[in-house]
């Protein structure tokens, strides 16, 4: 299957960053650290550059032991805080460049650092290219936060988003038994004696602890499950309605176990009333649940339950998770459940329930009401509620003089009380309205006058009927604004993206691409935004002077990730800065005010910035097309050229050598004229080897030689290019070493034999025209392996990284003796078509080149 560019481009992002391995626990003391110091060791060992980051032996001697040996990296104090441990030195660790970093406690908090958690100073690292290994325990997953403090009783606020530990290469589960643990805790080798006991009374209990070590089990078979599943059919996806309530944000995490269980999406939605704004609990469930990967949707509507049903109809999905309270409000006795109501719409839904284990008494919830009447009341309205029932109660006045019947006066009334509803925002206003126009009509024109008491009889059903109608009336008028104001702003919502999206399609580059969605940002919502097209380039006005930060656009553009005010890196800026792209490619940012913008106007920018990304990507990958077209076109054009000079030279020079071997037969040359003749004849093979190699290297990069391997023998092979070896160099002495088994290997004849003369040749260079050349042949683990060794000048370690890490000649500087150019980079691109292995190395007489190559299956 042919790549697409994008496809390209995500596998380069993936190469270039660091990979990430996890040493996972189910509680403080199984070894994580250590069996991470231990793999580290091994790694130094192998000559892996590995140094320590951070780590907290908490006291252990053999942990304190493995340190040992390795560089650490200084770490970054807190400024005014000398009594805390020092923080993750991130800068200092992207310039050292090492290898390997060990940083222990993924999931603790910063106190001195850009970022507010530990996993995003690794993120920073890995996205540098710097391999990283950690250290985390299962109460410390964002998902099993809920259920780990059912189980111990305790609530650990440290956590780290699933969707990051997703990321891993590799988890490594340490798994010992409960009681070896509590005996280490009892032996005083987890912590000090003097805190044993507190340990003992949280999570080191044997119930406890066998049930954490439960979900670490799962949770690292449910992470190797994960990569399995990948390649299967998402048949599922799970819907979670959320509340203010705190059961939804069990919920949350529930639905994020059952979604990465099955593999499958899942999105998180709440149903906003019309004309509020979001309260700070469900602000922090929508945070959450992007944490944990989730897509968030905010729907407009009055009737929860028919908002909620209307959009699970046209999602259609067919799992919803919601969460329930144990107590239910006085209000709300006889009406029907929330899942009975969605249940009686939609009978086929699968719901799942997940109740609050946290319930707050009647009596508390009663207390917390004061808290919750905030009013949002303009001036403006308060006023325009007054003159309306100061003019309604004079026009009332007049008509004392002319009719004596109060209902008119009451349809005077309700005309006022209509108006106020209809144009001030809230229900409030209306209400009031309401309740003083009761009060006005009875005091001034029901006698007695100026009095609440009334003689007739019925006027006190008149007065309860006149007040129910009106709230009604009030209520309704209210609503109908509100959801008229919701359809307004959605359909210029909906107008201006649309307007937005074929804008961009009349312009291709990227300054005047972000030109017009500034503009259309600012248009719809009245607030300065600047947008950033380039790292030093942007449209639009900084929304404060706070927001110009170099350091911060670089952070942003560098690690794709928001920042600023509202998120979690540096949360004390006034500004907030959204990467625009998309996974591991940002392509611009846009920069606002925290104060200005909601979580839902952010949500709303995201949809303004969708477009913008696409337009950006189509312009960028286009560009890269026609880059790779170029190269490609240059790249032909330059193997043509290569081949049609080999072909021209290859015929003279073969001349060339036929004419000098002939002439050193003449026994009447000169001492001079023979040693000439010699050096002609030599450098002659060289060029004719040489052009070998680039007929060769131009063709595979062509593609014109069509790579058919077939079985051969590895014997027929060696001795072929032995023979076409001493047909150039026929004084060189070639010792072969076979085993007694027959050894057959899946090679394409002509180029294996090609790769071995050049190999023969290279040892020739170094080792001069008197060097003896051993080959032995080996079969181990299924792989024949062929040992080339020769006496003389060993590789120098240059040589040696120069060749094993396969880097392309320099054709500019050259080798004074040639050895190491085109030839032995032919070779490495060769063994690798034979799924084989050429490695370079030396031995206690010269230079050895060992070739591995799979067996085929008939060696005898």
């Amino acid at each position: 299957m042919v790549k697409s560019s994008e496809a390209w481009l995500q596998d380069i992002v993936a190469q270039r960053r660091g990979r990430l391995k996890i040493f996972l626990g189910y509680a403080a003391g199984v070894g994580k650290t250590y069996r991470m110091l231990e793999e580290a060791q091994t790694r130094l060992a192998a000559g892996d550059d590995v140094v320590i980051g951070h780590i907290e032996s908490h006291g252990r001697a053999a942990t304190a032991a493995l340190i040992s040996g390795f560089e650490q990296i200084p770490e970054k104090l807190p400024v005014g805080q000398p009594t805390l441990l020092g923080e993750l030195n991130v800068p200092a660790v992207i310039k050292r460049r090492p290898d390997v970093v060990l940083v222990d406690e993924l999931a603790h908090t910063n106190a001195a650092s850009w970022n507010q958690k530990r996993y995003q100073d690794i993120e920073e690292i890995l996205t540098s290219g710097i391999s990283v290994y950690t250290t985390i325990n299962v109460q410390h997953i964002e998902s099993l936060h809920d259920l780990v403090a059912q189980i111990t009783g305790v609530d650990v606020h440290e956590t780290v988003p699933d969707a990051w530990l997703h990321q891993a290469d590799d988890i490594e589960l340490i798994d010992i038994d409960p009681k070896v643990l509590l005996n280490r805790l009892t032996a005083g080798l987890i912590y000090p004696t003097d805190k044993v006991a507190r340990a003992q009374e949280h999570f080191f209990q044997l119930q406890k602890l066998t049930q954490l070590r439960e979900i670490a089990l799962q949770q690292s078979t449910q992470q190797l499950s994960e990569q399995n599943a990948q390649q299967g059919q998402q048949i599922r996806h799970f819907l979670v309605a959320i509340s203010p309530a705190p059961s939804s944000e069990n919920a949350i995490r529930w639905a994020y176990r059952q979604a990465s269980a099955f593999d499958a999406p899942w999105t998180v939605v709440h149903v906003q009333k019309s004309g509020k704004n979001l309260a700070p609990t469900v602000q922090r469930h929508i945070n959450l649940a992007k944490k944990l990967g989730a897509k968030t949707v905010i729907l407009q509507g009055d009737h929860v339950v028919a908002t909620l049903i209307a959009y699970i109809r046209e999602t259609q999905v067919a799992n919803l998770i919601i969460g329930k309270h144990v107590t239910r409000a006085w209000y709300q006795f006889g009406r029907a459940d929330i899942e009975d109501q969605i249940l009686a719409a939609l009978p086929a839904l699968d719901i799942q329930i997940i109740p609050n284990r946290s319930q707050v008494s009647p009596i508390h919830r009663l207390l917390g009401w004061p808290k919750k009447l905030t009013w949002s009341i303009q001036r403006r309205d308060v006023w325009f509620a007054v003159g309306m029932v100061v003019a309604v109660t004079l026009i009332n006045g007049g008509m004392t003089y002319v009719t004596s019947d109060n209902a008119l006066k009451i349809m005077f009334y309700f005309v006022g009380i209509i108006v106020v509803s209809r144009f001030t925002q809230g229900y409030f206003l209306g209400l009031a309205t309401t309740a003083v126009s009761v009060l006005l009509f009875d005091l001034l024109f029901v006698r007695p006058f100026y009095s609440l008491q009334f003689y007739q009889n019925g006027y006190g059903i008149i007065f309860l009927a006149m007040f129910v109608s009106a709230t009604l009336i009030s209520s309704l008028t209210s609503k109908v604004t509100a959801q008229m104001a919701v359809s307004v702003s959605a359909a210029t919502q909906n107008q201006v993206l649309s307007d937005l999206s074929l804008q961009l399609l009349t312009d291709d580059q990227p300054e005047a691409l972000s030109t017009l969605t500034q503009q259309a940002i600012v248009n719809y919502f009245k607030r300065s935004v600047a947008i950033y097209f380039q790292r030093q380039k942007f449209v639009g006005q900084m929304p404060n002077q706070d927001a110009d930060g170099h350091e911060v656009i670089q952070w942003v553009w560098h690690h794709g990730l928001p920042a600023g005010a509202g998120t979690e890196t540096l949360a004390g800026k006034k500004a907030f800065y959204l990467p625009i792209g998309y996974p591991g490619h940002t392509l611009g940012i846009l920069v606002g005010d925290g104060d200005a913008f909601t979580l839902a106007d952010r949500l709303t920018l995201e949809r303004f910035l969708t477009p913008l990304s696409a337009a950006l990507k189509t312009f960028y990958l286009r560009q890269e097309a026609q880059r790779h077209a170029l190269e490609k076109l240059d790249a032909r054009l330059k193997s043509d050229l290569l081949q049609s000079v080999s072909h021209d030279l290859r015929t003279p020079l073969t001349g060339i050598l036929a004419s000098t071997e002939l002439l050193r037969q003449d026994q009447t040359q000169s001492i001079s004229n023979q040693r000439l003749l010699t050096n002609i004849n030599h450098e002659t093979n060289w060029l004719i080897q040489m052009i070998e190699n680039i007929l060769t290297v131009t063709r595979l990069q062509q593609g014109t030689i069509v790579f058919e391997t077939t079985p051969e023998l590895v014997e027929e092979l060696i001795l072929s290019a032995i023979e076409k070896f001493k047909w150039l160099h026929s004084q060189i002495k070639i010792d072969l070493t076979l085993p007694d088994a027959v050894i057959w290997v899946q090679a394409e004849r002509h180029i294996f034999q090609q790769m071995l003369i050049n190999i023969f040749d290279n040892a020739v260079k170094y080792g001069g025209n008197d060097v003896q050349i051993q080959i032995a042949v080996t079969v181990a683990q299924g792989q024949a392996i062929i040992t080339i060794q020769n006496s003389g000048q060993p590789f120098t370690a240059a040589q040696l990284a120069k060749i094993n890490h396969q880097t392309r000649p320099n054709m500019q500087s050259g080798d004074q003796q040639r050895g190491l150019g085109i030839g032995l980079f032919l070779c490495q691109t060769i063994a690798k078509l034979h799924h084989g292995r050429l490695v370079a190395q030396n031995w206690q007489g010269g230079a050895e080149m060992q070739l591995s190559i799979p067996a085929d299956k008939t060696t005898a």
